[in-house]
């Protein structure tokens, strides 16, 4: 059997390696969603989950004044952030 710290004499040492930023700085969907975006406003997206995800972002529940609305295109899917209306109309 090893000895639990066996592991201990492999290790390399580094010095002078820089910290990565945590990326609390950077920006993120939801506030790019929220703040960024005006109302009439589109992005494009690449792939689908992207512009779902996105959509998702802008709305995130039934209570937001906006959603998002996806439409394919011909190079992607396009996001638009526009106005929930607040009486959906009923299905017959």
């Amino acid at each position: 059997m090893q000895n639990r710290n066996s592991w201990i004499s492999n290790v390399k040492i580094d010095k002078h390696y820089p910290i990565p930023d945590q990326g609390r700085n950077q920006p993120t969907v939801s506030n790019f969603a929220k703040y960024d975006l005006e109302e009439g406003d589109s992005v494009l997206c690449e792939t689908a989950q992207q512009a779902a995800y996105l959509a998702k972002m802008i709305g995130p529940n039934i209570h937001s004044r906006f959603r998002g609305l996806t439409r394919q295109q011909k190079d992607g899917v396009r996001v638009w952030k526009v106005r929930r209306e607040t009486a959906r109309p009923s299905r017959l």
